[in-house]
């Protein structure tokens, strides 16, 4: 599965187990993930790979693409 499939699949689904929680009161086993976590990582993502397609380089170690994925890998 492709990594923007899978942090949208995750972002969707946060915010379904929230809505079901709040409208009717329904818990999930599932592993809670806070949608909005899940949303800016989505954000960081996508806006880390529109810098890739640039060109653009991040010295940085945190905002690098390798590590925003391996990030994302763990939710």
């Amino acid at each position: 599965m492709d990594l923007t499939e899978h942090i949208n699949e995750l972002f969707s689904d946060s915010l379904y187990q929230e809505f079901n929680r709040d409208r009717f009161g329904l818990k999930s086993c599932k592993k809670k993930l806070d949608s909005y976590l899940a949303y800016d990582m989505k954000n960081i993502y996508e806006r880390a790979k529109e810098r890739e397609k640039c060109g653009e380089v991040v010295n940085d170690s945190c905002c690098t693409l390798k590590a925003i994925e391996e990030q994302i890998n763990t939710l």
